[in-house]
């Protein structure tokens, strides 16, 4: 029997269409959640093809080790959720990309399907390996979930891609809340505020020798100011009213001048963006936005150096 048990434990394989419920995912948990995936990537367990290449896995788990997290709270979750069916293509490159690589976390799931929990990025020859995850959410008893929790953790990836420089991918692809949320913070409509992690997690760090992990809190960032709208003036001196709303407009390459003369030209690309005044609410088909300030909760959660 104890032959058995252990034989069986050799070339086990992850399976990642069980039907588990969703976790929730904290900022404070990050660390945890991030080290037990890396510590699945070194396992001898094997994964899904697009992942199962040893040396690809101890890359990705390097490079994650060392990558900044970042969580989006609820209410930046939720414009995420309403905003990424219709957002425009988008090219995903070095300036719509936060950082080298990372792990960014929803607290709950995104997407069309709204199973799409997590998201890590790490730069791969001329572009970025993606893996996007699902949550594992308690369904075991108390003597089955702790063993599962330690040796897979509570992320299961559910869609691993090469994304080359410049790749097109609007909201109806599988990493549409990703790009939806990469929009957003580079339109500066979120600001991302360093999370206080626990005495615990920063101990733990530094007993093993690593630097404390880097957690930012993504959030929408505060309005600049009371804003009125007000009706725009023709070249002919009429007036025509602005939208009460805002709205997406798509995105566009143009050629930039450069070089001797500015003789030369390169293309450039022009991200899709939210137009309008920051002080109108975001419409869409059937739902209105209006953008808040950060809670109170959130800002317990935050170290606003």
């Amino acid at each position: 029997m104890y032959r058995g048990i252990v034989f069986g434990r050799e070339g086990r394989t992850l399976l990642s269409t069980t039907q588990w419920p969703a976790a929730r995912i904290s900022a404070e948990a990050l660390p945890k959640i991030r080290d037990r995936f890396t510590g699945l990537l070194r396992s001898a367990a094997d994964l899904p093809t697009p992942l199962n290449d040893p040396d690809q896995r101890r890359n990705i788990a390097s490079q994650l080790d060392i990558a900044p997290m970042y969580w989006v709270n609820e209410e930046f979750t939720d414009l995420v959720n309403t905003l990424s069916s219709d957002q425009p293509v988008a090219r995903v490159n070095d300036e719509l990309v936060p950082s080298s690589s990372g792990l960014i976390a929803w607290p709950g799931p995104v997407g069309s399907t709204r199973n799409l929990a997590a998201v890590s990025w790490t730069p791969h020859s001329a572009g970025w390996q993606i893996i996007g995850y699902r949550s594992i959410g308690s369904a075991l008893d108390d003597d089955l979930m702790p063993a599962l929790r330690h040796e897979i953790g509570w992320l299961v990836p559910i869609h691993a891609e090469y994304v080359p420089y410049r790749a097109p991918l609007d909201g109806s692809h599988p990493l549409g809340p990703l790009i939806t949320t990469w929009l957003l913070i580079n339109q500066q409509m979120a600001e991302a505020v360093p999370a206080k992690l626990s005495k615990g997690t920063t101990k733990a760090y530094q007993r093993a020798n690593r630097p404390v992990p880097e957690v930012r809190v993504v959030r929408i960032r505060p309005r600049s100011g009371p804003s009125t709208t007000k009706e725009a003036k023709s070249a002919t001196g009429r007036t025509r009213a602005k939208p009460d709303h805002r709205y997406w407009v798509s995105g566009h390459e143009r050629q930039q001048a450069y070089g001797p003369g500015w003789s030369l030209r390169k293309p450039v690309d022009i991200q899709p963006f939210l137009k309008g005044d920051e002080s109108l609410p975001i419409k869409l088909s059937t739902t209105v936005r209006v953008l808040g300030r950060p809670t109170n909760s959130e800002d317990a959660i935050a170290d606003n150096e």
